[in-house]
């Protein structure tokens, strides 16, 4: 009974915006192409900036969250690569078992649930497992993708060009050195990240077709 009432108070609200998301996209027939570009270069770098700027945990902790995100993919990778030889599964399709085992989406599904099921303090440390999952995805994950098809560096060029990488990158990087910004640069990037919740949640489950 208490399983069932924590699936209904930390699950079932996600899927509900979720089913909002599909409504607007096959009734109300809203593109999603203006939104979901927004969200990508706008609204989810001011969300993750802003949640390692204020989250309410010390340095040392962030460098263990970010530890145990960097062991966890390389195990994960490590696993479903020797899994692949014992198999005599092709390249290919190790890397594509890789991609479907090691990544995962950790912000629109994850975020909301970790806020409703632990609260601010748990949705500050899942901030800081989100950037190291993206930037990892944005990376290693390429590699991955690119492996035995493409040119990998080609691929990575790409990695530079997304605002979230550099939105993570300086805030982790102000934050462990201890650097105050003025409010002048925080306000701005609290405001931009409040509209994140709806647009994140809308783009990500809207695309059903």
């Amino acid at each position: 009974m208490e399983l069932l009432q924590a699936m209904i108070n930390t699950v079932l609200p996600v899927f509900l915006i979720a089913g909002l998301g599909w409504v607007a996209r096959r009734v109300l027939k809203v593109e999603v192409k203006d939104p979901a570009t927004v969200a990508v270069y706008l609204l989810t770098p001011g969300l993750i900036a802003n949640s390692i700027l204020n989250a309410k945990i010390v340095s040392g902790e962030i460098g263990k969250i970010i530890g145990f995100g960097l062991m966890l993919t390389g195990i994960m990778i490590l696993i479903t690569l020797l899994i692949g030889r014992v198999l005599g599964w092709k390249p290919v399709e190790s890397n594509a078992a890789v991609l479907s085992t090691s990544f995962m989406n950790t912000a629109n599904y994850g975020l909301p649930v970790v806020l409703f099921a632990f609260g601010q303090d748990g949705f500050d440390r899942a901030a800081v497992f989100v950037v190291v999952a993206t930037m990892l995805m944005y990376t290693v994950a390429v590699f991955f993708a690119a492996r035995g098809r493409h040119d990998w560096r080609d691929a990575m060029k790409a990695v530079f060009k997304l605002p979230l990488v550099w939105a993570a990158a300086g805030a982790l990087a102000v934050r462990l050195a201890g650097i105050e910004l003025p409010g002048v640069i925080t306000k701005p990037i609290g405001l931009l990240c409040r509209p994140w919740w709806p647009w994140g949640w809308w783009r990500g489950f809207s695309r059903s077709r």
